[in-house]
């Protein structure tokens, strides 16, 4: 027989995690941001990865918008404390993010003095 538990986060962890420390605000959190509570005897709980996801909601649509297809390798760095790579991502799109083509001789010149500096 193969036994797995879900993991729980209680609502007195809720309330901690943000910021708060009334468990009426908590409930409310979760329903604001639909997560589902459940009950066991008398213990209000929700599943881990439902809270994860709602808490880390603006984070991740955040990083969409920043990274578009990349998100999600930056949204690991993120978890694995890896920031170091997300500064070498960083610098490759700026690199590649050239939306300004100089045409005329003039504006080539400046174009190129501001890189430089």
């Amino acid at each position: 027989m193969f036994l797995f538990s879900i993991e729980r986060v209680y609502l007195n962890e809720i309330a901690k995690r943000i910021n708060r420390k009334d468990l009426r605000t908590a409930r409310k959190w979760c329903k604001k941001n639909h997560v589902a509570l459940y009950s066991d005897s008398g213990t209000e709980y929700v599943i881990k990865n439902d809270f994860d996801l709602a808490f880390n909601l603006p984070l991740i649509l955040n990083l969409k918008v920043l990274y578009g297809d990349k998100w999600e390798q930056v949204y690991q760095a993120y978890n694995n404390d890896e920031l170091h790579n997300i500064l070498e991502m960083n610098q490759n799109i700026q690199n590649n993010n050239q939306r300004y083509i100089p045409q005329g001789k003039i504006a080539k010149k400046i174009n190129q003095a501001v890189k430089n500096n």
